[in-house]
């Protein structure tokens, strides 16, 4: 089977919060996967589950930063698309 004719989608380890371990994080899955993209690439969760549904802190500065590594990783063909695994809506768009 040919690469194109799949479809291949990973995560952010959900303990990454940062650019550079985001970052990382991409090359080393790809290099696991033996691929040269990805078709997509969430960000696994608004927290890490050690401290998730904690009120204080929603990690939205460290998402960012994680946001960031994941659309350079588009611009630099690693990645087709991106997107988040759960969250919230309200915490996705800050109402």
């Amino acid at each position: 089977m040919s690469r194109e004719n799949l479809f291949v989608i990973t995560k952010i380890q959900v303990e990454f919060k940062d650019y550079q371990t985001a970052k990382k994080s991409i090359d080393e899955s790809l290099q696991r996967l033996n691929l040269n993209y990805l078709d997509l690439l969430l960000i696994h969760s608004l927290e890490p589950w050690v401290e998730f549904h904690n009120k204080e802190n929603h990690y939205f500065e460290e998402n960012i930063e994680v946001w960031c590594a994941m659309e350079e990783a588009v611009n630099n063909g690693k990645v087709r698309s991106i997107g988040v695994s759960n969250f919230t809506p309200i915490l996705v768009f800050g109402t």
